[in-house]
């Protein structure tokens, strides 16, 4: 670990408004390469390098590897302000964002292997459970083809779902699969209307050897009893992998809508004298702020539920060593419990 903990050294750690502050700076140059991102059906290799260098993809990973080990807010925080200016780059930000809290949770030699050499690599994902595994000595071979791999075609590794089957008959199991760029092959195939810069490609594996230590089970990310916790073991990782990581796919829609409605403003403020515009000034005004309020409204829950889930996990965490007695509800029923209790009203 002589690697990791001199990264961890070298490591400033910036503040939320420093990298909230940072991603808005980005905002003009987003904007400028939306042709390009377009055109090329992927991020521009310049937005890719500006959010590594900001640091963005380091908000969720273990101080351990050079990272941040920041609140998850904090992360949503800066998808949403990229979102204003693109909706590809905040998509791609958000899912190979997240994928350092699921790393942190496999076993340290996986860890160790993604981040021992260098802190930045990055990882894509897709997990579609469609591969196909055979149970071999010491780990798995693994083979298929995998759609939606968001900005692959920056990272060095893959992160894979597949279900293995009981031979007994029982209920299959559901794991990911760690791959590294030389066992797999990117197909250039994303041609779509939507989100169109995501870089989205298949991936197709032949056959690959994925040791144990490289899989994480999906039963265990929902429990939150996680080998990786053994190393990584701050109030971060206690969260349920699923509540991070559905909220890493869904957040950036708040800040495109609040995007949208900066562009309409800006188209107003330049047809302001049209007659059109002046026959409907009353109106137009009212919608923008019904927009903005609703805009903010989401910004303030999306807050509220990660502040309740803090809470509530902490809780759960000091009542049994002040007390003495188990919990009465695993950790994970009181993340999900906090995501609904916001809105049970």
């Amino acid at each position: 670990m002589a690697t990791a903990a001199a990264h961890v050294l070298d490591i400033h750690i910036p503040t939320r408004d420093e990298l909230v502050e940072r991603a808005r700076a980005m905002l003009p140059a987003l904007k400028a390469r939306q042709n390009e991102a377009y055109a090329n059906r992927k991020l521009p290799a310049d937005t890719m390098r500006e959010m590594v260098d900001a640091g963005f993809f380091r908000i969720l990973q273990p101080k351990r590897y050079g990272g941040f080990e920041m609140d998850p807010q904090v992360f949503f925080d800066v998808q949403m302000t990229i979102a204003e200016a693109c909706m590809s780059t905040a998509w791609v930000l958000g899912v190979v964002g997240c994928h350092p809290y699921q790393l942190a949770l496999f076993d340290d030699r996986a860890q160790q292997e993604v981040w021992g050499k260098n802190p930045d690599t990055l990882v894509s994902s897709s997990y579609q459970p469609v591969g196909k595994v055979e149970v071999v000595e010491g780990g798995f071979r693994l083979s298929g083809r995998w759609g939606f791999s968001s900005g692959s075609e920056y990272c060095d590794w893959v992160l894979l779902g597949s279900l293995i089957f009981n031979q007994d008959g029982g209920a299959p199991e559901m794991r990911t699969f760690l791959v590294p760029r030389k066992d797999y092959q990117i197909l250039d195939n994303w041609h779509t209307f939507g989100l169109q810069a995501t870089g989205s490609q298949d991936i197709v594996v032949e056959n690959a050897f994925v040791p144990d230590y490289r899989t994480h089970k999906a039963v265990d990310g929902f429990l939150c009893q996680n080998p990786g916790q053994a190393v990584n073991d701050g109030p971060l990782y206690r969260l349920p992998w699923a509540q991070v990581f559905v909220r890493s796919v869904s957040t950036a829609a708040i800040g495109s809508t609040q995007g949208a409605l900066n562009a309409f403003m800006d188209i107003a403020k330049k047809t302001s004298l049209d007659q059109h515009w002046q026959s409907n000034a009353t109106r137009y005004q009212l919608d923008s702020r019904r927009g903005s309020h609703a805009i903010g409204h989401r910004r303030d829950e999306s807050g509220a539920v990660s502040q309740l889930r803090r809470h509530d996990v902490d809780d759960a965490r000091r009542k049994p060593a002040q007390h003495g007695t188990a919990n009465p509800l695993p950790l994970p029923v009181l993340a999900n419990r906090a995501s609904l209790r916001r809105f049970d009203r």
